[in-house]
């Protein structure tokens, strides 16, 4: 029986340790080809245009005209609260992880407590079987 739950303790690391390495070598392309790229054509092609646009004496009738529109449409719009403030209310991403995570440990357990009840309710079948 020890041997039996060696082996699986054996084979449940080696799988976890597997599922890890596959993890960071996700993790490793994900920040090598898409975030550091990303930030690269927004800097290049976001960023600087925009700046540059800014700049321009062409741009001040469109400041102009979104600035009124703004104003009248804000006066039909019931006050909000500033972004900074609401902001510091939500909660932070790696807060959103935990929580999810916590979530999941929690249900993973109540399902290894239901799965303990279970053999303990269906031994007395296991036991007539062995008979």
């Amino acid at each position: 029986m020890s041997d039996t739950r060696s082996l699986s303790q054996d084979l449940q690391t080696q799988i976890l340790d597997s599922v890890r390495k596959g993890q960071d070598a996700v993790l490793d392309l994900v920040k090598s080809y898409v975030v550091k790229p990303y930030e690269e054509v927004v800097k290049s092609y976001v960023v600087k245009p925009y700046e540059e646009a800014v700049k321009s004496p062409a741009v001040k009738p469109f400041e102009d005209a979104v600035k009124s529109w703004s104003d009248a449409v804000g006066a039909l719009v019931p006050q909000l609260p500033a972004a900074s403030e609401v902001a510091d209310k939500l909660p932070k991403p790696a807060e959103l992880v935990d929580e999810a995570f916590a979530f999941a440990e929690q249900l993973l357990a109540a399902q290894k407590e239901f799965a303990h009840k279970m053999l303990e309710a269906t031994a007395p079948l296991v036991d007539y079987a062995r008979k």
